[in-house]
Order: structure tokens, then C-alpha cells, then sequence
């Protein structure tokens, strides 16, 4: 009797110590499944940013013809990458001027720009030059005659006050002197927005040369900013030392070519955003290959909704799902839906 309990005893021991036996390979079993995958999955990671595999920057800067669409930091620094190599300068100083530091400073730039046009249009309003007020002013004077008076005030009084007479041939007179605080305020704005001008052409012009010219001046975005900025900044300075009447002249011209700054503005606020969307699918489609890999693994079916199906196979949709939809394509993933397999788990 005490026999047969020892050998049930070794026999559940025996059983339990089978099961644990093959739960830990089974774990091990799926542990070195994920690292494998882990290594997979970055090594195909840098295979996708090496040949532009489908993601959200899959579009490459084109050397061939002219692009509409806005360039992304991501595309110049990737074709900086795949032309010059990676530890070169070109791609050091796309790295450096797409940095969080450098584009808020230049963010904040363009506000001050825009803040510095708004003061300048205010002042203009506010304290024209004296070459508009003596081409518009009316010289007012004493009438020589009562009557003359009365009558030149019934002719003329939209012109003069009661008691004053308009002589046209006599023109006016205006102190150029008089607002020198003011004078002083509009030669600091000139200076700031010439450094700010003049700050944005070295950068478009270190972009020109880390992307080369061929390639820069293709990309329309590109072709249209270093257009505006070198036309704002030769304008600001041939303005400047022009007479007051030519500068207000043109000023509509200069608000026109200045108001460029909010374009760039929505763009540098568009790449932000594009950069954290991108950012966010990198992580999504990195944890969805993983999820992948280990369903594989263990042959398990997964079933989707009839909208995951209809996007998986026809790429309908907007956004990261529809990102997602494509880049299975591009790979040919084995994930089955609806229990019905994948072709390419077939040919596999």
C-alpha cells in the first residue's frame, strides 16, 4: 500500500515536473521567437528607412522633376543619408538645422517678423513721412479781406478753418524732425528684420548646398521661400535707403512679400505635427509586427472586423491605417483574417 502511494507520488511528480518541463521550453520557446523578432523587426526597420519602404515619408526628394508637395526634415536628412552617407557634413548640418533648438529659434524668428511688420505698418499709419503730407497738405492762411473771407469760406471751408484761405500755390511745409523717437523706433525694426532676412538665406542657402541645387531648386516649397526671401531682403534694403514717398508706395509690395512669413510659419507648425504622427506609427507598426510575429508563432487565427479586412486588402481609409494597409501589402504579411489565410503564407 505504501508502495503504490510512493509510485503515485513519483508518478505526479513526475508528471508536474513534464508539465513544468515543457511550459518553461514553451516559454523559452516564445521568448527566443520575440527577440528573434525583435532583431527582425529592427532590422527591417533600417531596411525601410535605407530603400524608403512604404511610411508615412515614403516620397523621396526628386532630382528629376518639380514637386508641389511640402518636403519634410525626415526626406532631406534621408536623402542626405542615402546620397552622401551618414557620417557626412551634409547630413551632420541637415541633423543640426533640424533640431528642436534651431527650428524654435527660428519659429520664434518668423512670430518676431511678423510681430516687427505689423509695428512698421502701425507707425506708417500713425506718423506718415513728410513727403506724402506736403504732396496732399493744403497750405491755410489768412484771408487778405472780409468779404474775400466769407467768401473763401463758403468755397473752401471742406479745405480750411473759417477765417483761413487755401493757396494752392504755395505748398505746404512739414517737419521731418519733429518724431525723432519715432525715426529711431524704425531704423531698430529695419535693423531686426534685416538680420532675421538675412538669417533665413543662410539657412535656405546651407539647405541648397547640403541637398545640392538640383535637387533644392525642385522642390517647389524650396524654389518659392529662397524666391520670397531673397526678394524681401533686397527690397528692405533698397527701400530703406530710397525716399519715404517710394518706400510708402511700395509698402503694399513689401506686406505681400512679407506675409510669405505666415506660409512658412503653418509649415514649420505642419512638420511638427508630421514628426509626431510619424513618430507614433514607427511605435504602432513596430508593436503590430511584433504582435505578428508572435501570433505566427504559435499558429494562431486572428479575425477582424469588416472594416480591418476591407483595409487590409484594398487600402481604404485615411491615416496611420491606411499606412498600415499598405505596408502589409508591401511585405506580404501573414496575418489571416476571417480564418481565410493569406496568399503569401501559401507561397511561403
Amino acid at each position: 500500500m505504501i508502495g503504490q502511494q510512493t509510485n503515485l507520488m513519483k508518478s505526479d511528480k513526475a508528471q508536474q515536473m513534464s508539465m513544468y518541463g515543457s511550459m518553461n521550453l514553451e516559454e523559452r520557446t516564445r521568448e527566443e521567437a520575440i527577440n528573434d523578432h525583435d532583431q527582425q523587426n529592427t532590422d527591417h526597420q533600417d531596411k525601410r528607412r535605407r530603400t524608403g519602404s512604404p511610411t508615412l515619408n515614403s516620397r523621396r526628394l526628386s532630382g528629376k522633376s518639380i514637386t508641389f508637395s511640402f518636403p519634410t526634415n525626415e526626406q532631406a536628412r534621408g536623402h542626405a543619408e542615402e546620397h552622401h552617407g551618414k557620417d557626412s557634413w551634409q547630413h551632420k548640418v541637415l541633423v543640426w538645422l533640424h533640431s528642436s533648438k534651431v527650428e524654435y529659434t527660428l519659429m520664434g524668428l518668423l512670430l518676431l517678423d511678423v510681430l516687427i511688420l505689423f509695428v512698421e505698418l502701425f507707425l506708417l499709419a500713425l506718423f506718415p513721412a513728410c513727403d506724402l503730407v506736403e504732396r496732399d497738405a493744403i497750405s491755410c492762411c489768412p484771408s487778405s479781406g472780409e468779404e474775400h473771407a466769407r467768401f473763401l469760406a463758403e468755397e473752401s471751408h471742406h479745405y480750411c478753418p473759417v477765417g483761413l484761405e487755401a493757396l494752392m500755390e504755395y505748398p505746404a511745409g512739414c517737419d521731418d524732425h519733429k518724431w525723432h523717437r519715432v525715426h529711431t523706433a524704425e531704423q531698430a525694426l529695419f535693423i531686426l528684420t534685416a538680420i532675421i532676412l538675412s538669417i533665413f538665406f543662410v539657412e535656405l542657402n546651407i539647405t541648397m548646398i547640403a541637398l545640392t541645387p538640383s535637387v533644392f531648386f525642385r522642390q517647389f516649397f524650396f524654389l518659392a521661400d529662397y524666391i520670397i526671401i531673397s526678394f524681401g531682403l533686397a527690397l528692405e534694403v533698397l527701400l530703406h535707403f530710397t525716399s519715404s514717398a517710394t518706400s510708402q508706395s511700395l509698402v503694399g509690395l513689401l506686406v505681400t512679400v512679407r506675409l510669405w512669413r505666415f506660409l512658412r510659419i503653418s509649415h514649420g507648425l505642419v512638420e511638427v505635427t508630421h514628426e509626431v504622427a510619424e513618430k507614433e506609427f514607427e511605435e504602432l507598426l513596430a508593436y503590430t509586427e511584433e504582435l505578428e510575429s508572435v501570433l505566427r508563432k504559435n499558429n494562431i487565427i486572428i479575425s477582424g472586423s469588416e472594416k480591418i479586412q476591407k483595409i487590409k486588402h484594398e487600402g481604404t481609409g485615411d491615416g496611420i491605417l491606411s499606412d498600415i494597409a499598405k505596408h502589409h501589402r508591401s511585405k506580404h504579411t501573414y496575418v489571416t483574417f476571417h480564418g481565410e489565410h493569406d496568399k503569401s503564407l501559401d507561397d511561403s
